[in-house]
Order: structure tokens, then C-alpha cells, then sequence
């Protein structure tokens, strides 16, 4: 070891062995820099793992959207098209059901968590309630051409009845004020039917004449034989 030479000691020169290190010595600040940069990556890397989560599980859920709305479409358009109420309560009624049951199925799987489930279902209930209020449009205007029907149905017999019944009888002013009563209920509720009150009396009418004619032709050819 080299000798180091000592003074002011009062003995003069001498020398006394160095007992440090010659080479370099590391601080401890270079080892806590070192941690703090291999923690700083460690939390990067968890960072980025977190992120790449998400978005994994974004994607997937993007998935089970567009692949729910599919299936909810052609099965929405299926129960629209082969149903066959006429009165919308009650079609709103199946509908719901319908449409619960669909939404329910979301709700069981497994592959992804409650706050996907909601999320995916809320982004489905516009198109859940635009099926509902196109179905009922169509469920109301089958209703409307069957109560058109019906009243020009109804319409039709009272004329064959109204024909034989003797005119100015009670009978008879009774089935024309019913008549006219169906009519202006059918107009009132926009039902396209074949008559007004004009045409109607026009086909009593009408009805009245050939009932004559027939009758007339009857007499003639019972009078011959």
C-alpha cells in the first residue's frame, strides 16, 4: 500500500498507510436512481398492459353490439311481419314481451360484465322502440282496412234489409238511422269505406227498384200462365 506522509504531529515527516480505496466508490444515490428508473418502467409497462386491456375489452364489446343488433333486426322484422293483432295494446303488449325476452339473453352471458351489459342494451333500446312504433303503425292499419271492411260489410246487408221492409215503417227508419250512424262513425274514425250517406241512400234505392222490377216481372209472368 503506498505510505502517506503525516505532519503536524510534532515528530517531523513520516508516513502512515492509506487505508481507503483507490478505485472509484459508487453513491448511494446512483443505486436509488437506478430503482426509481426500473420502478418508473415497471409502471409503464403496467400502464400500457392497462390500456391494452381496455381496449381489448372495448373492441369486444363493440363486437357483441353489432352482432346483438343483426340478430335483434331480423328477428324484430320477423315477429313485425308475421304478426297479426289488430288492436295495438295488445300488440304493444306481445312486443314487450318479445323485446324483454331478446334483451334478457344480454343479460346471462358470461363474456362480459354488467357495465358492458348496460351499455350494449342501452345502445339497442332506440332501435327496440322504433321496431315497437313501426309494428303498431302497421298493426294499426291492418286494424283500420278490417273496420272498413266490417262497416262496408255491414253497410251492404242493412241496404238488402232496408229493401224488405214496407218504406215510412218504423222497421225501416230504424236499419236507415243505423245505417247513417255506422257511417259517420267509420268517417270520423278515418276508415276508407265504399259509402256516404248519399251513396248509401242511393243503393236503398237502387236495391228498391230492382226488388220491383222483379217483383213486377213475377206478376206479369204468373198472369200469362
Amino acid at each position: 500500500m503506498p505510505k502517506i506522509p503525516l505532519y503536524n504531529q510534532g515528530q517531523g515527516g513520516t508516513v502512515r498507510t492509506s487505508t481507503g480505496a483507490l478505485s472509484p466508490r459508487a453513491g448511494t444515490g446512483d443505486f436509488t436512481a437506478q430503482g426509481q428508473a426500473q420502478a418508473a418502467f415497471m409502471r409503464q409497462v403496467g400502464q400500457v398492459a392497462f390500456q391494452f386491456g381496455q381496449e381489448q375489452k372495448r373492441a369486444e364489446e363493440n363486437r357483441i353490439y353489432s352482432e346483438s343488433l343483426k340478430e335483434f333486426d331480423q328477428k324484430q322484422f320477423d315477429f313485425v311481419t308475421n304478426n297479426k293483432d289488430t288492436d295495438t295494446t295488445v300488440f304493444n303488449k306481445n312486443y314487450g314481451v318479445f323485446a324483454d325476452d331478446f334483451l334478457a339473453k344480454i343479460g346471462t352471458r358470461t363474456d362480459i360484465n354488467q357495465r358492458q351489459k348496460d351499455r350494449i342494451i342501452q345502445k339497442l333500446m332506440p332501435f327496440v322502440t322504433a321496431g315497437k312504433l313501426q309494428g303498431a303503425r302497421n298493426v294499426y292499419n291492418r286494424g283500420q282496412q278490417r273496420r272498413a271492411s266490417a262497416a262496408n260489410e255491414e253497410l251492404a246487408s242493412t241496404i238488402n234489409k232496408i229493401s224488405l221492409v214496407a218504406a215510412g215503417s218504423p222497421e225501416r227508419m230504424r236499419l236507415q238511422q243505423s245505417a247513417y250512424e255506422t257511417i259517420n262513425t267509420s268517417i270520423a274514425d278515418n276508415l276508407q269505406i265504399n259509402y256516404t250517406i248519399e251513396s248509401f241512400d242511393r243503393g236503398v234505392r237502387a236495391t228498391d227498384y230492382e226488388i220491383r222490377a222483379n217483383t213486377a216481372n213475377s206478376i206479369k209472368k204468373f198472369d200469362v200462365t
